[in-house]
């Protein structure tokens, strides 16, 4: 039996009730994707962390290396065993479809975009959001009716350049967590693709030219004030990688750039103007310089790698 405030592998009594118990062992470690893998490295071990994903994605029994791999990267290597044997008990109640194919050890950070949760939000209040249409039909976000801002943010490739440092977006060399700050523009990685989604919001796409294709926002999905800005694979935190640009005239003309979950504003501190400050979300302000964003229309990278090619 599990101990009292962890997860209880015992508690399953099939196949969809394990992985929840196994969704509830990552939350109990306070790890992040990232981290298992790296964790499991140190150990000799493959956790590809996109696998990882898929398999908490889903409600069915995963491999019997991979789950040992994850439970001792979870911190809870005495209770391995007992994680497998329960596996092979629901395993031997079902018939299982055959395992997935294993995947390159070697895989991009990201992954490929395994498909955004998209949240439509009704637009509280009139007025408060204009839209204007392309020659093609599809809606922008346009900002605030009357803001004299700057025009709206067309689909692209760009560098996102703070109104008050002109630093720009980064991840840390070396680092590994995909955590953003503010640096030099001139060699911030990654660089950020525009795209359209639903109800007039945007995906915001990094294009890494080491770990590939992945997306901004916000750390695990949090919806705290002062959570940190990340950059991870597309898909697993639905909203939280998902943002509503509204345009600012003043203090310096660009734009907010807002979490549909919580409607927060992505922000450098204090405005601060230091190489490396954290990029965070917190609370809107009015006049806060530190919450407004250029995009550098910039050319896309030649070659982004692939799953397959990383």
């Amino acid at each position: 039996m599990g101990r009292q405030g962890e997860p209880d592998p015992q508690a399953a009594r099939d196949a969809a009730e394990f992985v929840a118990q196994l969704r509830q062992l990552k939350e109990a470690a306070g790890l992040t994707y990232r981290q298992l893998e790296a964790r499991a490295a140190e150990c000799g071990e493959v956790l590809p962390r996109s696998t990882l994903a898929d398999v908490l994605r889903q409600d069915t029994l995963p491999r019997a290396e991979l789950l040992a791999a994850f439970v001792r990267a979870s911190g809870q290597r005495d209770r391995v065993q007992e994680w497998l044997t329960v596996r092979e008990r629901i395993a031997s109640q079902q018939q299982e479809p055959p395992p997935p194919p294993r995947k390159p050890a070697r895989i991009g950070r990201y992954g490929r975009a395994l498909g955004v949760l998209l949240v439509l939000l009704t637009l509280a209040g009139s007025g408060v959001y204009i839209t204007g249409r392309t020659n093609s039909g599809s809606q922008k976000a346009q900002g605030p009716t009357g803001s004299g801002g700057p025009p709206a943010l067309a689909p692209g490739t760009y560098r996102i350049r703070s109104a008050a440092s002109s630093l720009c977006l980064t991840e840390r060399d070396g680092q590994g967590t995909g955590n953003v700050y503010q640096a030099d523009c001139r060699s911030s990685v990654p660089t950020y693709a525009l795209e359209e989604a639903d109800g007039g919001t945007y995906r915001i796409r990094g294009l890494h030219p080491v770990f590939g294709y992945g997306c901004l926002g916000v750390g695990n999905g949090s919806s705290m004030g002062g959570a940190q800005m990340a950059d991870d694979y597309c898909g697993h935190r639905g909203a939280a990688e998902t943002f509503h640009l509204q345009r600012e005239g003043t203090p310096a003309g660009g734009y907010r750039v807002m979490p549909l979950h919580t409607r927060a504003c992505v922000s450098v501190p204090g405005s601060s103007a230091q190489q490396w400050a954290p990029v965070l979300q917190l609370p809107c302000a009015a006049g806060d310089a530190g919450q407004v964003f250029h995009f550098d229309p910039v050319a896309s990278p030649r070659a982004i790698p692939t799953m397959s090619s990383n």
